[in-house]
C-alpha cells in the first residue's frame, strides 16, 4: 500500500519509516522526500564529495525552500502510496529520464498534491574512490540540476565567489593594493562562511567534522564542475555512459 524508495547509499535512523509514514498521512500530501548530508569514507575523494553535499547542496536547497524557489524530490527518499504511483504512470513513465526523481515529484504535484519534507536529515554515504568517480558523480548531479532549473542553475554562479575573487586578484596584480586587499578579503570571507556551515547541520554519526585545508580545493573543483556542466558531454551512471537529450532522456552511448 505504501512504497518507499531510497538510494542504496543512504543511511537512516531506526525511526525513519515511522517519520515517513506519519508525514505521508498528512492531508494533501502525495509524496515524501528527505534532505540529506554527506558521510565521507577515509579517502580524500569521498571527503571532498561529502563537503559538496554539506557545504553547497544542502544550504542551497534550504535557501531555495525558504525563498519558495525550490521544488525538490530527491532519490534519497521518495515515498508514496501505490495508488499515487499508479496515478502518475508508474515507474515506466520515468525510466529513461536523467531527473527521474524530480519528475516523479512534479507528477505528484500535478495531481494537486504536496511533496512533503519531514524534519529529519538522513545520511548519504560517499564512496568515491578516485577523482574520476568524484568528477563523474558530481557532473551528473550538476547536469540534472541544470536540466530541471536552467535559470536558477545559471544564477547559482554567485555561489562561487572564490574563483572570481582569485581571478580579480590575479588580474589586478599585487601592485594595486585596493584590489588585492578586497580580493583576499573576499576569498577569506567566502571560505569562512563555508567552514561555518557544518556547525549548523544536524549531527549524524560519521558526518564530516571539518576539513579547513580542503576548502579552497573544494571551491575550485565545484566551479570547474559548474563550468563543465554546460559542455555536451555524456554522463556516467553505475558504470554506464549516456548521452542526455534536450528533454532529459538518456540514451546509452
Amino acid at each position: 500500500e505504501v512504497i518507499v524508495l531510497a538510494d542504496s547509499d543512504m543511511r537512516v535512523t531506526p525511526g525513519y519509516l515511522l517519520d515517513i509514514a506519519a508525514t505521508l498521512e498528512a492531508p494533501g500530501v502525495g509524496a515524501v522526500t528527505c534532505l540529506y548530508r554527506g558521510l565521507p569514507g577515509s579517502n580524500l575523494w569521498s571527503r571532498l564529495a561529502a563537503m559538496n553535499i554539506d557545504q553547497r547542496f544542502l544550504p542551497n536547497v534550504l535557501a531555495g525552500l525558504h525563498l519558495g524557489l525550490a521544488r525538490p524530490c530527491f532519490g534519497s527518499t521518495i515515498a508514496m502510496t501505490a495508488k499515487t504511483l499508479k496515478s502518475i504512470g508508474g515507474f515506466e513513465a520515468f525510466k529513461d529520464q536523467l531527473a527521474d526523481d524530480y519528475l516523479m515529484g512534479e507528477a505528484v504535484r500535478n495531481l494537486g498534491l504536496e511533496v512533503a519534507i519531514p524534519a529529519i536529515v538522513i545520511g548519504h554515504t560517499c564512496t568515491e574512490a578516485s577523482f574520476s568517480d568524484l568528477w563523474a558523480h558530481e557532473l551528473r548531479w550538476a547536469r540534472t540540476i541544470r536540466l530541471v532549473d536552467p535559470a536558477g542553475y545559471a544564477g547559482s554562479v554567485i555561489t562561487h565567489p572564490v574563483p572570481f575573487a582569485l581571478a580579480a586578484l590575479a588580474l589586478g596584480g599585487v601592485t594595486i593594493w585596493g584590489v588585492a586587499i578586497l580580493s583576499v578579503g573576499s576569498v577569506l570571507l567566502a571560505l569562512a562562511a563555508r567552514a561555518l556551515i557544518p556547525l549548523q547541520l544536524p549531527d549524524i554519526d560519521g558526518g564530516l567534522k571539518g576539513s579547513l585545508w580542503l576548502l579552497p580545493v573544494r571551491e575550485l573543483l565545484s566551479f570547474a564542475i559548474f563550468a563543465a556542466s554546460y559542455l555536451p558531454l555524456p554522463v556516467r551512471w553505475r558504470g554506464h555512459s549516456y548521452d542526455v537529450g534536450s528533454d532529459g532522456t538518456l540514451t546509452p552511448t
